[in-house]
């Protein structure tokens, strides 16, 4: 990668910087290694690159759902502390953890038809990451559906009755079976609730948190403090 870099700099674009999810992090990253690798006259090693003073680029930990981090220490529960990895025992991927209770949930809905739509959507991180993220930030059940019918096409039909109707288009990279999938309205309703739901009951009490916060401030406005 370094000898395409320094001899063909339109190629490393195409095959390396193009293809990198997050460029500028991959520029970054490239960038101090490559420094490691001049400075160590092409032989480099982990060892080296870490303690090499030349290099600044910082190594980041992708902290599980921060929000999540803040309401589990701040109300100091163990358990979804363990989940966002607050504690040393494991690595836990809270979004995928999410993502399987979705799953379970959906698998043991009493209706049958929606329980056999909803199956077909392939409930991974990746679909549930965004709206599990800004649940802690107080979204509400209607903006999380946004953002998830965001991830589907939407389409209006002729519903017979000289009216519309909507639908969402699930493509094909987001199911099951690697087939389209249309939900109704209600049906992508239905997905969003379930996952607000879910989350929800995931987090602590809010209202005790809530309630310490605003004696806090009485307090301080008593004492003519700053909040800060």
């Amino acid at each position: 990668m370094a000898n395409l870099y320094e001899k063909d700099r339109t190629r490393f674009e195409v095959e390396y910087l193009g293809k990198a999810k997050e460029k500028a992090q991959f520029m970054s990253c490239f960038l101090g290694l490559y420094k490691s690798f001049i400075s160590n006259n092409g032989s480099v090693c982990v060892a080296n690159y870490s303690n090499n003073n030349n290099n600044s680029t910082p190594v980041l930990f992708d902290a599980t759902c921060s929000g999540m981090q803040h309401l589990s220490a701040l109300t100091t529960n163990v358990d979804l502390a363990v989940l966002v990895n607050l504690t040393q025992n494991k690595l836990n991927d809270f979004y995928a953890h999410c993502a399987e209770i979705v799953k379970q949930v959906i698998s043991e809905l009493p209706d049958e038809n929606l329980r056999r739509v909803l199956s077909k959507i392939k409930i991974d991180r990746k679909l549930v990451k965004l709206p599990v993220m800004t649940i802690p930030y107080n979204i509400g059940l209607e903006g999380l559906t946004k953002k998830i019918s965001a991830k589907f096409e939407t389409v209006f039909e002729d519903n017979g009755e000289g009216g519309k109707r909507l639908l969402f288009r699930v493509p094909a990279e987001l199911t099951v079976d690697g087939l389209p999938l249309v939900l109704t309205g209600s049906e992508c309703g239905k997905l969003g609730s379930l996952i607000y739901h879910t989350v929800k009951g995931l987090m602590p009490p809010i209202k005790p948190l809530k309630q310490y916060f605003n004696g806090m401030m009485n307090v301080l406005a008593k004492l003519n403090k700053p909040i800060f």
